[in-house]
């Protein structure tokens, strides 16, 4: 060994001795990439980047902790270097554990122990390798596949004497919690709770705590539930080991929300939004949100519900917005190591269609037609996949049925259907039971599908009469907070349609999709509650928009909002033009329909990009915010356009608009009193109504 790799070593002791000093840590991690970049020793680069990856992931940041680990494997094709890469590998299989992709998570710790049997290297990692596969089976809840990795990792050691027992223990629990055998799941738990006080590991007590609570969820004792749920809490911020926090807390406030008891739930979400800020859980906020929505709806309080929706929205996009950043960064590393490692036509394709894709999940979350997605999907899709068919279910729990929202098979459209929950024969139903995805690559093989998928009751012939010709089918569950919202139904007429990188890259989408579709569902609670607003009298009865009351209610706190987060911001005066003359000529019912008719046109133009009010008499005004200033520009011009046509009663009475504007870019507006923001609309309304009938004119300020 020469004396640059006898250094590199040195110093890749002295980083994983002290790993618990990430400061320090970090600081050796620079300075061994540092000195092996300067020598070329590419042993020291893919250490470097594997114990920079591993750091990453412990701060939370997993996705640039998946990229570090994808250059550190990219290192390892070097000659010589294979050693390197099953415990990458592992490393980067927890890692797309965490962020939910677990058939990824699989396949690269399966890949892991393939290479450790193969070149009879590095066993001492099987048993961490099949226990962290266990963890990824028990993420998309196949208890049974977990168990079965379990076991081994219980066969080739001695598991009380093991320094991960624990860890063990406690996905024994969950497996058994998953298959709702509560003997065997207490006994684990109580095993995982002795191991635990033995080596007095702190920061795993309130997991106890908390597996104990899902047990008396389990069997229906809410109370003793209830109280495990809360000293689970307190020994998190006790001990200051809060890594499991999110989850244990997202948990708690949906059982007090299963419960009802929403007035309790509230205070736990707002001390979590602070723990949240406070700890940089950025991934946090859209649940809360979410969930305190829920518990403000429980008690009626529809303003501050119709807020914590406005933010879970918010911090939703963002959240989207940080994946979309985090998929293309993943996608093109994932290219640069698949270059490396298969340079055939099959890799150029893989990437294409991982293109093809991350422009899908750009463009999805924007699509509010179920319909027109389903179509897109289909033609998106079939350019990169075998498909013949394609459709979209979203689960109807009260109605007890899948509703799929439209089907495409063959080029052709062939509309919605429904399959009852109490199907027996259905693939989809299956799905939904065990909310585990459906993967058949050749239909003909019965006896596959009778052992793996034991509960589906159909036959052959009836497979064939159905006129079910498929051979490769996907059915894929779209989960959201583990909770299963619907499906995605991908067949082929070939079989073995479909190749690993295929299988990713269609968990990648659902798991968009999920978004996507829990946001249109969200959209859809919000409208029920802009109609609650509408029983409070916040919309005008004439009109149809929100009134002057709404006006002074929301203004204040929309204008404060876009300031703070610094959202384009404008504001619009509308007056109609002959009004007063229609109102003396023809009456007031002639006037009153005239401002029905206006109160359409708004409705209609705008849409839900803004806020219309009738601001009072034939005077109306409009808020936009978080859009972009040329989009808004050109609803005003359309809006004034519109209103020449709007209503004609004879060649000389004709009710137009005239409007005036205030533009505001990213809310830069905060040594500007409201009052003086609406001003500036009022004057430019005045200048427009002196300018003639019929005019637009803004003010940028």
């Amino acid at each position: 060994m020469n004396e640059v790799r006898l250094k590199v070593e040195e110093m890749c002791s002295e980083i994983e001795s002290s790993f618990n000093s990430n400061i320090v840590v970090g600081e050796k991690i620079s300075e061994l990439m540092s000195y092996a970049s300067k020598n070329h020793d590419y042993y020291g680069i893919s250490k470097a980047h594997l114990y920079q990856g591993k750091l990453d992931t412990d701060y939370g940041n997993v996705n640039d902790g998946i990229s570090r680990y994808i250059m550190a494997l990219s290192y390892t094709y070097y000659e010589g270097l294979e050693v390197l890469r099953p415990p990458i590998l592992n490393n980067l299989g927890v890692a797309q554990s965490l962020i939910g992709n677990q058939v990824a998570a699989i396949e690269h710790l399966s890949t892991a122990k393939t290479i450790i049997l193969q070149k009879n290297m590095r066993l001492d990692l099987i048993p961490i390798i099949n226990g962290n596969i266990a963890d990824a089976y028990l993420g998309i809840h196949q208890p049974e596949k977990a168990l079965e990795y379990l076991d081994k990792v219980n066969e080739s050691l001695s598991l009380p004497s093991y320094e991960k027992a624990h860890l063990i223990l406690s996905n024994y629990a969950e497996a058994y919690l998953q298959l709702n055998e509560p003997e065997k799941t207490f006994n684990y738990i109580l095993w995982f709770e002795e191991i635990v006080g033995t080596k007095e590991l702190a920061d795993n007590a309130s997991y106890v705590d908390y597996l104990k609570a899902k047990y008396f969820e389990l069997l229906k004792e809410y109370k003793d539930s209830d109280v495990f749920y809360r000293k689970s809490i307190a020994k998190q911020k006790s001990n200051g080991y809060l890594h499991s926090y999110p989850k244990i807390s997202a948990d708690y406030i949906a059982f007090l929300v299963s419960q009802k008891k929403y007035k309790q739930g509230i205070p736990l979400i707002r001390e979590s939004l602070k723990m949240a800020e406070e700890n940089h859980w950025d991934f946090a906020y859209a649940t809360y949100y979410g969930q305190l929505a829920e518990c403000y709806k429980g008690i009626e309080a529809w303003e501050k519900a119709f807020e914590a929706i406005n933010l879970y929205f918010d911090f939703n996009n963002r959240n989207k917005e940080r994946m979309n950043r985090y998929q293309l960064n993943l996608l093109n590393a994932h290219e640069n190591l698949l270059r490396l490692e298969i340079k055939n036509n099959m890799l150029t394709q893989s990437i294409e269609n991982m293109k093809v894709i991350n422009n899908i999940l750009k463009r999805i979350n924007s699509i509010h037609d179920l319909t027109k997605l389903v179509k897109d999907l289909y033609v998106e899709l079939k350019a990169i996949f075998e498909i013949d068919t394609f459709s979209i279910g979203l689960l109807q729990n009260e109605e007890r049925r899948i509703h799929y929202i439209g089907k495409y098979e063959n080029d052709s459209f062939l509309g919605s259907g429904y399959i009852a929950y109490d199907n027996p024969k259905s693939f989809s139903i299956w799905v939904k039971d065990h909310q585990t995805p459906l993967i058949i690559h050749d239909s003909d093989d019965f006896e596959y599908i009778r052992s793996h998928y034991s509960g589906i009751k159909v036959t052959k012939e009836d497979y064939m009469r159905l006129g079910n010709h498929s051979r490769s089918i996907i059915i894929w569950p779209l989960m959201m907070d583990d909770e299963m919202i619907g499906l995605i139904n991908i067949q082929s007429l070939k079989s073995s349609a479909y190749s690993t990188y295929d299988i990713e890259l269609i968990e990648m989408l659902s798991s968009h999709l999920a978004i996507a579709l829990a946001n249109n569902r969200k959209r859809n609670e919000l409208s029920r509650l802009v109609e609650k607003l509408n029983e409070l009298s916040f919309i005008d009865s004439l009109t149809g928009i929100y009134n002057r009351q709404a006006f002074n209610e929301y203004l204040p706190s929309l204008y404060q909002i876009a300031i703070e987060k610094k959202q384009n911001l404008v504001f619009a005066m509308l007056d109609l033009d002959n009004f007063k003359l229609l109102n003396d000529t023809f009456g007031h019912q002639e006037g009153d329909n005239c401002l029905q008719q206006f109160g359409l046109l708004l409705k209609d133009v705008v849409g839900d990009l803004g806020y219309a009010y009738r601001y009072g008499g034939d005077e109306f005004s409009l808020l936009f915010s978080g859009i972009e200033l040329e989009v808004v520009d050109s609803i005003l011009e359309e809006i004034c356009q519109k209103s020449r046509e709007l209503y004609v009663l004879d060649h000389q009475m004709v009710v137009s608009a005239s409007i005036g504007a205030v533009f505001i870019e990213h809310g830069d507006c905060e040594d500007m009193s409201m009052q003086s923001f609406i001003n500036y609309a009022d004057n430019a309304l005045y200048i427009a109504k002196s300018e003639g009938k019929n005019m637009y004119r803004r003010v940028i300020v």
